[in-house]
């Protein structure tokens, strides 16, 4: 099966096609620039949703899903994946981390927030796991975060919700 990457709803940047195949990533608009402007020291939430619509289109092992950006001057402090009972099996397992620039994949258990989760099996809170992911230089660019399925679903129960927050703040805090 080829691999699908899929964005989810909110995410800052992206313009989701009819299909989500044929998405594109816009260059970051204003709303990420006034996320900025709270105060010194407040929290930035970045949350991205998606509803998994059909039972005959299982999450497969290596597929993508992208959440959202923490903004160049930045940096993650903490991250979640919210899930409901996604798998209606025993099977799914998750990570989230730091993009690659193609959105293929993961840039590698470095930079993972999350690490083999297998919070959409009965549905849950995955906190970040892991320091790496949460002790990454500043960036001077946009950094985007994701979820990869690192095993796929036995079969998807309709309707069921996944969620990724990412929360970050100015440098310099």
């Amino acid at each position: 099966m080829a691999q699908t990457i899929r964005y989810m709803s909110k995410a800052v940047g992206v313009t989701p096609a009819a299909d989500d195949a044929a998405a594109t990533l816009q260059p970051l608009q204003g709303s990420v620039a006034a996320l900025t402007h709270q105060g010194a020291g407040v929290p930035i939430n970045s949350i991205s949703d998606i509803t998994l619509a059909t039972a005959t289109d299982p999450l497969a092992t290596s597929d993508m899903y992208v959440a959202g950006c923490v903004p160049k001057g930045h940096k993650l402090i903490d991250s979640y994946i919210v899930a409901g009972d996604i798998d209606s099996g025993v099977a799914l397992v998750m990570s989230a981390g730091l993009l690659k620039k193609d959105f293929t994949d993961l840039e590698g258990s470095s930079t993972n927030v999350i690490t083999t989760s297998s919070v959409g099996q009965a549905g849950g809170v995955a906190r970040a796991d892991t320091a790496a992911g949460l002790l990454q230089a500043v960036s001077d660019y946009d950094t985007w975060y994701g979820i990869k399925i690192t095993t796929g679903a036995t079969g998807l129960n309709t309707g069921a919700k996944l969620r990724m927050v990412l929360i970050y703040i100015p440098d310099g805090n």
